[in-house]
């Protein structure tokens, strides 16, 4: 099959071209008679011609579609300024595009302590990557240094680490330049947080055990509640000669939590307890304890005193 012949197939007949191009052994009208293999600006010249007849599914336009949605998100936040100038982008929001000049270099910041295991651009020809290295141990950072060869160009660069892949646009102007990129991590702030409500959990359970450990003679119960009838009035507190646990009842909302203090050398002091299962967690013993929610008139006050304490008091 001659080469002018094969340009006017359809995309089977393309794929044929392909292989016959391959062979060093093929000969073309346009090569000379000595033969040799097709270089590769005449190659280019022979695919622009081929006609693309390969028809895109409705599958396909939709997942293009979301590539462009993706690029061109205008709902997120909007890359912001950070330290010493930085241009901050958040990971994984959009399609993070770096603009570049030539003879200037972009600087790429990674998260500290990420670990780059692979690196790949588009056009190596046109554009210098480099990786350089900032600071020392777990929190050294891996930076990417960014160089164009010319002016308007166009690629891509993959950066793969122990943590994530970047999926970076590079473009090419005359004047125009980002000298230092960096990201913020938002998925790495809801981990955080689920870290800790996760230990917040952890600790619950604990405290559970430790009163759950207690024996029934151990735990003491002989504390009497007094006072007003809020909605927020404790259901029962109990002991177990370490913590005391102030049981509220269910559905209490947050604007109605009282304020719990203390008595301690004939003066009321505020004391943190922690919120566990419902109980107001206090890592200590009391023997007379008063919670005040309101101020003036509309103040509401509950108070918790050990029996035993009462009735020693009425022995005086």
């Amino acid at each position: 099959m001659g080469m002018h012949e094969s340009i006017k197939t359809p995309a089977a007949g393309a794929i044929l071209l392909l292989v016959a191009v391959g062979a060093p052994a093929v000969r073309s009208a346009a090569q000379p008679s000595s033969g040799g293999v097709v270089g590769a600006a005449r190659l280019e010249a022979i695919w622009s011609d081929v006609e693309e007849e390969l028809r895109l599914r409705r599958h396909d336009k939709e997942a293009l579609k979301l590539l462009r949605d993706y690029g061109l998100n205008r709902d997120i936040d909007k890359p912001h300024r950070g330290s010493n100038g930085s241009i901050v982008f958040s990971f994984g929001a959009t399609q993070v595009r770096i603009i570049c000049a030539p003879l200037r270099v972009c600087d790429v910041a990674l998260q500290p302590g990420e670990i780059v295991t692979g690196m790949h651009i588009g056009d190596r020809g046109r554009w210098g990557i480099l990786p350089a290295d900032v600071g020392k141990g777990p929190t050294a950072a891996t930076h990417v240094v960014i160089k164009p060869h010319a002016a308007n160009l166009h690629t891509n660069l993959v950066i793969h680490t122990d943590r994530r892949v970047y999926q970076l646009e590079l473009v090419s102007r005359k004047k125009d330049h980002m000298p230092l990129v960096s990201f913020s991590y938002p998925d790495d702030a809801r981990a955080a947080w689920e870290a800790y409500l996760s230990h917040r959990r952890e600790e619950s359970a604990e405290v559970a055990m430790d009163l759950g450990r207690a024996s029934i003679e151990d735990v003491n119960t002989d504390y009497e509640i007094s006072g007003d009838e809020p909605p927020w009035r404790p259901r029962a507190v109990y002991d177990n000669g370490e913590r005391t646990c102030i049981k509220m009842p269910q559905g209490l909302r947050r604007t109605e939590a009282p304020v719990l203090l203390l008595e301690e050398r004939k003066q009321m002091q505020i004391v943190n307890y922690r919120v566990r299962d419902g109980c107001y967690v206090v890592d200590r013993l009391f023997e007379k304890a008063v919670m005040i929610n309101g101020i003036g008139k509309q103040q509401q006050r509950v108070e918790i005193q050990k029996k035993h304490e009462k009735k020693r008091r009425g022995r005086r």
